[in-house]
């Protein structure tokens, strides 16, 4: 399939884990894709590899200015702009909240929340102009199925839903705005926790895949199908969503 032939899309956070999956994803299907991350020389090696459909910017999305001057790298390199994936996402060490500093709720919202206003923000007049604006956002099915020890990062999530469903109907009918909610996915997130042992790390792993309805963790790839048909025309009726990608978790799964 090339569902997105003539399309221009951003993927933030595509130089690294699960935004590479999403970036070659809408490469494959046709897309020119700006590889956006705060890791520039992560980004500039994913787009050499997607070769010339793709091009990359140094982008920290918590600064608004820098989001303009990303959306303005996407116009500069396709023309155009009609998809923006929100991948960027950060994860505390699992604690309870009472024995998080203040700061690290600071950087939930800054990294996880905040963003999708800025960058819809810069965005959305140009998604609005290609008359098939799509946005995606990458938030957690660990904002609804609720787990001690993430409490922070659970109320950005959840905060990333609120803000999808409230963008969707303010932007429709001309931008479409949904999101997907991924479970324990095997990608650098995970494997990166602020101050986890890898033994435990790599514990919570098997422990995660066991109590999944499907037997496994997700992967990039999983993900980046799902984001790639709610940006397409297969999804053009579809709106406000927040879709589950979690191996049945939400439906019972521990």
């Amino acid at each position: 399939m090339r569902r997105f032939e003539g399309y221009s899309v951003i993927v933030t956070g595509g130089g690294n884990g699960m935004g590479r999956d999403i970036a070659r994803r809408f490469v494959e299907e046709g897309a020119s894709v700006l590889v956006a991350d705060i890791d520039g020389a992560a980004a500039a090696a994913q787009a050499a590899e997607l070769g010339a459909a793709a091009a990359a910017a140094a982008v920290d999305v918590s600064d608004p200015a820098q989001c303009s001057t990303m959306v303005q790298a996407a116009l500069d390199h396709a023309g155009r702009l009609d998809v923006l994936v929100n991948n960027v996402g950060v994860h505390h060490l699992f604690e309870n909240a009472m024995d998080l500093p203040d700061s690290e709720f600071d950087r939930m919202l800054d990294v996880n929340t905040k963003p999708l206003l800025y960058t819809a923000k810069a965005a959305v007049p140009h998604l609005r102009a290609s008359g098939r604006g799509s946005i995606v956002t990458v938030a957690s099915i660990g904002a609804v199925v609720i787990r001690p020890g993430a409490s922070l990062y659970a109320a950005s999530k959840s905060a990333s839903i609120a803000m999808t469903k409230s963008l969707a109907l303010e932007l429709a009918p001309e931008v479409r705005v949904n999101c997907v909610l991924p479970t324990s996915t095997d990608t650098g997130l995970l494997r990166n926790i602020p101050g986890a042992d890898p033994e435990w790390v790599r514990a919570r792993y098997a422990r995660n895949a066991e109590n999944l309805p499907m037997k496994r963790l997700g992967t990039g790839d999983d993900v980046a199908a799902a984001i790639a048909f709610l940006a397409s025309d297969d999804a053009s009726f579809i709106t406000g969503v927040a879709l589950p990608v979690d191996g049945g978790r939400s439906a019972g799964g521990a």
